[in-house]
């Protein structure tokens, strides 16, 4: 502490209530910056978090519209009653199932995480099932054995892995979607502990602060009490004493010199 009431004396008035009110001002300058980026940090990771989720959980979509849309073109084609319409439905059975895999393929990146990984993996089993019942289809339509196919599209066999292909895309951007509202309220958590540290920081900003202006009060008190009481000593009759303060060039340094000048005259007027 005495190494900073040394390095006060050394100011001038003016630098003391700069330094002080520099000071201040950098640990609320530290403190606000803190806040802004917390808050900054908090706003980008959430919003990465929707936008992942978002997109992902659209292409799920788009694959369930697809799964109907094969659903409608494998129907189409058992029932087509020509050539052209069975090979215009054959056509729709292909660009359906090519539509389900690109949109499965770009939402599994966005959305597999450990909540998912399961989900995903059967959903891999039973879409891969579906997709070989969908291909022995076309086998036999090509073979033209319409008969057996309208028989066998209406069994539990050759509908149940794409209803359940279907069920787990949607299990899946459920999960995906309570999953968000967590994180999203765990990083709302985080802020507001943040918040919490940041009010602790203004307090304790608050409290340096305050032990600054004490410092400072006390660097501007501390001359101007030394230099009274010498002043009082030499109005006493004492003018041997050594005048201090009289090195610093500011304004108690001023002073001093000019209470030495004082004390000089006084002891030439009392030796005459």
């Amino acid at each position: 502490m005495s190494r900073v009431f040394t390095w006060l004396d050394r100011l001038s008035l003016k630098g003391r209530l700069g330094a002080g009110f520099g000071i201040l001002i950098v640990l609320l300058a530290l403190g606000g910056a803190s806040t802004l980026q917390t808050r900054y940090t908090q706003n980008e990771r959430v919003q990465e978090l929707i936008n992942r989720d978002i997109r992902g959980r659209s292409h799920l979509k788009e694959a369930r519209v697809h799964m109907a849309l094969l659903g409608r073109a494998v129907r189409v084609a058992a029932l087509a009653g020509s050539v052209e319409a069975r090979a215009a439905g054959l056509a729709e059975v292909q660009a359906a199932t090519a539509g389900v895999e690109r949109e499965m393929n770009l939402a599994k990146p966005l959305l597999l995480a450990s909540e998912t990984q399961t989900d995903f993996e059967r959903l891999d089993l039973h879409y891969t099932a579906y997709g070989r019942n969908v291909q022995r289809l076309v086998e036999l339509l090509r073979l033209g054995k319409q008969t057996e196919v309208l028989a066998w599209i209406n069994t539990n066999e050759f509908r149940r892995d794409g209803v359940a292909a279907n069920e787990l895309m949607l299990q899946i951007s459920k999960k995906r979607e309570a999953f968000l509202q967590e994180r999203v309220a765990e990083l709302e958590a985080i802020f507001d502990r943040g918040l919490r540290g940041l009010a602790a920081m203004l307090v304790g900003s608050t409290l340096c602060a305050i032990l600054v202006a004490v410092l400072i009060g006390r660097a501007v008190r501390r001359p101007l009490v030394t230099l009274r009481q010498e002043v009082e000593t030499l109005a006493a009759g004492d003018l041997a004493r050594t005048i201090p303060h009289t090195q610093p060039h500011h304004e108690f340094g001023d002073l001093a010199r000019a209470i030495a000048v004082l004390q000089t005259e006084a002891s030439q007027a009392a030796a005459q």
